[in-house]
């Protein structure tokens, strides 16, 4: 790696660092969304060797969490302060991984840019949950087997079966990762390597997603380790019915991945202060990166009608539809950021866009990277808890919230 590219992620890992650790006790301090109702309880449930409440998912995100607690003590920091960390070398990921998918420095720094300006990404940055841990583990996974994909180095297969362990004992979602790998070796015939994708992955992800339920095991019998496998996976098949979540139509559409096109915002925190401001979280994703990767990522599909697309897009598109399309056939709730895994591959399709354009017209190029940064900025009130006037809140939302019960004007 260059001197160049070690000062370029160096600025953005100081600044995206900076940005997400201001005002991380956000919330007076408290847990929000599923901080206090999932993460926060199991996490200490861990420290006091106590059973996970939180059953349903693998504990290794958890016990991350734990280990923040057990450093920071049980407040904002505890929860928030490993997730930020982890934020950083989730970049590192993504900019190793389109740097070695599209052999262009430029394009894998214009997807790390994008991804650190992507509101969902900061905000489960800064979140005390599982999820920023499965897709940094995630993330790494795809950037090792990719390369053993494309090298057949044995090193950089068991170190990508060791994040995808990692991976799938913080969610059960990781197989997703593996499908365009599968594709890709069975289309091109490559059955040996992979059965050592197949060998190497059930005996290290054998062993580190045991490894993570030791305390557990400990505590009670490998018997009641496999019973708790089971019922973790009858949670998974009845969780519509155990939740009662009975929608009509047009609310099960709004509630689905179907959705997730659209962009939709989900309030994940909304406070009215005593002096008239207001504070909230809305998750989103940031709209001018996200609709322009996801049109540009249709206009790859509408050319492939004529011409191929090359490897890279094929690889990409692959890597978008595999963290996207078998949620379509899940029945339950489903929330924009499952698909957060997904983001910076999709992206990706944009800065190819952005490389081509800066080579034809550097200023409309610049044009477009400021008015994403000034996107970036104008929401950062509304995506960090920053307490503003309700007015601010007008131009991008409803002209009156209700927040708690109360309404705001």
């Amino acid at each position: 790696m260059s001197r160049r590219e070690l000062l370029f992620l160096l600025i953005v890992f100081i600044s995206s660092f900076f940005l997400r650790i201001y005002r991380l006790d956000y919330h007076y301090g408290e847990a929000i969304f599923d901080e206090g109702k999932f993460y926060r309880p199991a996490a200490l449930a861990y420290l006091e060797n106590k059973d996970d409440p939180n059953f349903e998912h693998p504990p290794l995100g958890k016990e991350i969490m734990a280990l923040g607690i057990k450093f920071f003590g049980d407040n904002a920091y505890g929860w928030r302060f490993l997730p930020v960390v982890f934020s950083l070398l989730g970049s590192l990921a993504v900019y190793l991984f389109v740097k070695e998918l599209s052999a262009d420095t430029t394009v894998a720094s214009l997807t790390t840019i994008l991804l650190n300006l992507d509101f969902l990404y900061f905000i489960h940055s800064r979140l005390g949950t599982i999820e920023v841990f499965f897709v940094v583990f995630s993330w790494w996974s795809i950037y090792f087997l990719y390369k053993f994909l494309r090298t057949e180095n044995i090193s950089s297969l068991i170190f990508g079966s060791s994040f995808f362990a990692l991976a799938l004992a913080t969610k059960w979602v990781a197989p997703l990762l593996l499908i365009p790998f599968i594709i890709v070796l069975i289309k091109e015939r490559r059955y040996r390597q992979l059965i050592a994708l197949a060998i190497l992955l059930l005996l290290i992800t054998g062993a580190v997603y045991t490894l993570t339920y030791w305390p557990y095991i400990g505590r009670h019998s490998l018997a009641a380790f496999g019973k708790l496998q089971i019922k973790m996976a009858d949670n998974w098949i009845t969780f519509s019915q155990r939740t009662g979540f009975n929608f009509s139509l047009p609310e099960y559409i709004a509630n689905h991945a179907f959705a997730w096109v659209l962009n939709p915002a989900w309030a994940y925190d909304a406070i009215l202060n005593d002096n008239g401001s207001v504070q909230v979280i809305w998750a989103m994703y940031n709209p001018l990166i996200f609709f322009g990767s996801l049109i540009l990522l249709i206009k790859y599909f509408w050319r492939e009608k004529f011409s191929p697309l090359s490897p890279a897009k094929q690889f990409l598109s692959l890597l978008v539809l595999s963290f996207y399309l078998p949620w379509l056939l899940a029945n339950r709730v489903e929330y924009p950021y499952y698909f957060l895994v997904g983001l910076p591959f999709l992206y990706t399709f944009l800065s190819l866009f952005l490389r081509d354009l800066k080579r034809r017209d550097s200023w409309l190029f610049l044009s477009i990277i400021l008015t994403v940064v000034a996107v970036f900025a104008y929401f950062y009130p509304l995506i960090s808890d920053f307490p503003v006037n309700p007015r601010y809140i007008q131009p991008v939302g409803p002209r009156t919230i209700f927040i708690y019960g109360t309404q705001v004007k």
